[in-house]
């Protein structure tokens, strides 16, 4: 009995030849399977083994460290011989060795798979294929070992020729317009960056650029096109550009999106999860592709539930990126769920439903670019807005620019404004009495609009006390540091104010922390205001120590912000005096027009032009 249940046995382990009467044939009904733990059978040994039949269509092995053998026989019709192509693996599997043993007593052996260079295999393709010709009637016995650090799969088709160049016609086409739309919304997303200039464009764009190197990478083509002698580096390319694709991506959602707003704790785990990503891209160069592989999607598990959360709350709390967010996700994930159904055989595992992933993936990465595209167009509408604003501000400011006094002609007085931007901290103000002359520069800290709103303050403090105290500068600083106490914030400004009575030439000043005026006597001298003085700022203040000194005629004054003495060249030089004084005394007898038409060239010879300060230039020559 025995005996006889052992034979039964063996007859049903003994799978049927595989009748190659088709175009198509899946090959899963008619193939036995082994699993070699300890990698200890071979060609030579393998034949005495028993196999389990059937290899079911769903069979998926995944992740193992085991050697896989397949084992089955394909047999030609009565009537007409069979010539094809026999797909044994798809792409990513490391190894995949063949016997071949016809029934005419022919036999042969060859090596597939990704350890092998692409133009060294037997058949051009991203998938791990042979040349199967067969006679009338002849059989063929097919033993297949794998082996690889990927998840493994077995998709045992063959085709007839005709079949297969159509099948590969098909295929090429699909991922064509597959990569051909990721192409498009990179090109699209690359022109609107450049227009809007978007910091959250640029992880979308490095987003896409890695997804695209990482699918061509999953799907072979990156293998065929990019690097067929690559055997290490093909290996590791897909986990590699992944897991860069997955730190991008969770950084753009965060940006776009603002979780940290109003998720706060789930944007912390995002920041996680992408570092995670990153450190796992870094590892996969190395030896431990397997439990990169692994672990990268372990963090897709994870950041997958904590995304669609984040998205709910967005929507919830009515934040406007979230619904783009949520649209998109749940395309992807209905491409992953009609993906899994295909795996388990509910539904039809072909073309269409293989490669469901990418379809969503597509849909996905367009819906996000038709978010970004209208988060472009706030952005610009913002930007139109700020525009105006900043021209009404510069309008603005113009208006506060001193006028020259009817009583003091070009000859006498002469100044130079020109903001970083539209607007700008520095400013500058005259006022003539019949007494004398005020003159007052200030330079507050920073550029910009906030910068600007100080200066106007300044103007419109200054206006308030100036002509009670025009004569006595260092009260000017003192009384417009108290007014100005409560709005300095983060801010501090710098100033100088001079008085000069006229017909006796005496000027008195003070400083609070400016550049040193420069004083060019008629003879060509040189001398600097330096008396003390701290800048303007709520922390601390130290009154003003007024000086007076007195002018000839002919001398001239030069006040000035640290935009010019402080301007940098290419090479990182300052202007400084080593530009200023010798210009000052070549061109000394000059007009003041052009004296100061003279510095602001010489200014943007030295600079090319590239302003990183704002710039006022006050000259009075006494005559």
């Amino acid at each position: 009995m025995a005996v006889v249940i052992a034979l039964l046995t063996s007859g049903l382990l003994q799978a049927e030849p595989c009748l190659l009467s088709s175009d198509v044939k899946s090959l899963h009904d008619c193939a036995s399977v082994l699993e070699d733990r300890k990698h200890e059978f071979s060609f030579d040994t393998i034949d005495a083994e028993s196999f389990s039949l059937p290899l079911t269509k769903s069979k998926q092995v995944g992740y193992t460290q085991s050697a896989w053998w397949i084992r089955l026989q394909l047999k030609a019709e009565k009537n007409r011989p069979f010539s094809g192509t026999l797909i044994v693996a798809p792409q990513g599997c490391d190894r995949v060795d063949v016997r071949l043993r016809s029934s005419t007593g022919s036999e042969r052996t060859l090596q597939l798979g990704d350890n092998v260079p692409f133009y060294e295999r037997e058949v051009d393709s991203r998938l791990q294929s042979l040349r199967v010709h067969l006679e009338p009637a002849e059989t063929l016995d097919v033993m297949l070992r794998y082996e690889t650090t990927n998840g493994l799969r077995f998709p045992l088709q063959i085709y007839e020729e005709h079949a297969y160049e159509r099948h590969n016609a098909n295929e090429r086409l699909l991922y064509g317009i597959y990569f051909g739309i990721l192409f498009v919304m990179l090109l699209y997303n690359a022109v609107l960056f450049l227009v809007v200039r978007d910091a959250v464009s640029v992880d979308y764009l490095n987003f896409l650029v890695a997804f695209a190197l990482g699918v061509t990478s999953l799907t072979g083509f990156a293998y065929e096109y990019f690097w067929p002698d690559a055997v290490y580096w093909t290996d590791r390319a897909h986990p590699f550009f992944m897991n860069i694709a997955l730190f991008f991506g969770i950084r753009f959602i965060q940006r776009y999106i603002d979780s940290a707003r109003y998720a706060h704790l789930l944007d912390l785990i995002l920041s996680a999860l992408r570092y995670v990503a990153l450190l796992l891209a870094i590892v996969s160069i190395g030896p431990y592709v397997r439990t990169v592989s692994i672990l990268t999607q372990a963090v897709v598990l994870l950041s997958v539930p904590v995304i669609f959360v984040v998205s709910v709350r967005g929507l919830m709390l009515k934040v406007r990126p979230a619904r783009y967010l949520m649209t998109a996700w749940v395309l992807l994930l209905s491409g992953a769920f009609l993906y899994a159904l295909a795996s388990v055989g509910a539904l039809p595992y072909n073309l269409f439903t293989s490669n469901m992933l990418l379809f969503g993936s597509a849909v996905d990465m367009l819906i996000f670019s038709l978010g970004l595209g209208e988060r472009y167009s706030q952005l610009r509408v913002t930007a139109r807005e700020y525009e105006m604003q900043l021209e009404i501000a510069r309008n603005l400011q113009k208006s506060l620019l001193p006028a020259l006094p009817e009583s003091v002609g070009s000859t006498e007085l002469q100044y130079a404004f020109r903001p970083m931007h539209l607007v700008g901290g520095d400013f500058l103000d005259i006022l003539d009495t019949k007494d004398g002359l005020g003159l007052f520069i200030c330079d507050v800290s920073g550029h910009g609009i906030g910068a600007s709103l100080l200066s106007s303050m300044v103007k419109m403090s200054l206006s308030g006390f100036w002509s009670d105290c025009a004569d006595r500068p260092a009260e000017v600083i003192g009384r417009l540091y108290r007014s100005l106490t409560d709005k300095f914030g983060d801010q501090y400004l710098t100033a100088c104010a001079v008085w000069i009575d006229r017909q006796s030439g005496r000027l008195r000043y003070a400083r609070a922390g400016h550049e040193e005026p420069i004083l060019l006597r008629a003879d060509g001298s040189i001398e600097y205001l330096n008396a003390p003085g701290t800048i303007l700022h709520t922390m601390f203040y130290v009154p003003a120590t007024p000086e007076e000194i007195t002018m000839s005629a002919g001398d001239t004054l030069l006040l000035f912000t640290d935009g010019l003495t402080q301007a940098l060249n290419r090479q990182l030089v300052s202007f400084g005096e080593a530009e200023l004084i010798p210009l000052l005394l070549e061109h000394r007898s000059e007009s003041l027009s052009l004296l100061c038409e003279r510095i602001v060239r010489r200014l943007d010879a030295f600079t090319d032009h590239d302003f990183r300060d704002d710039l006022a230039l006050l000259i009075y020559r006494h005559n």
